[in-house]
């Protein structure tokens, strides 16, 4: 399944935020397309359910990191000169 779930979970942690406050996060940066609930991200977390592409940019741009940081677990906004909002909207 998803090789993404574990460095959400940990992203999500490391910003302090709970399951029900990152779906909150994915409806904004969404449009609202994305309305899940915790139990969605625990899924996703846990690697049970599948993670669309568009959703991978949603939970990039929730959790301020990158795409490859959620795939690969390289390319942290540490080790770059900062995080950067990206360009896509939904």
């Amino acid at each position: 399944m998803n090789v993404c779930g574990e460095r959400v979970k940990l992203r999500r942690e490391e910003l302090q935020l709970t399951q029900s406050e990152l779906c909150g996060r994915l409806a904004t940066v969404t449009h609202g397309i994305w309305n899940g609930d915790r139990r969605d991200i625990h899924r996703v977390e846990r690697g049970t359910r599948k993670v669309s592409d568009a959703e991978l940019i949603a939970l990039t741009i929730s959790l301020e990191t990158t795409p490859q940081w959620l795939l690969i677990g390289e390319g942290t906004e540490e080790e770059e000169t900062g995080f950067a909002r990206p360009m896509w909207t939904f």
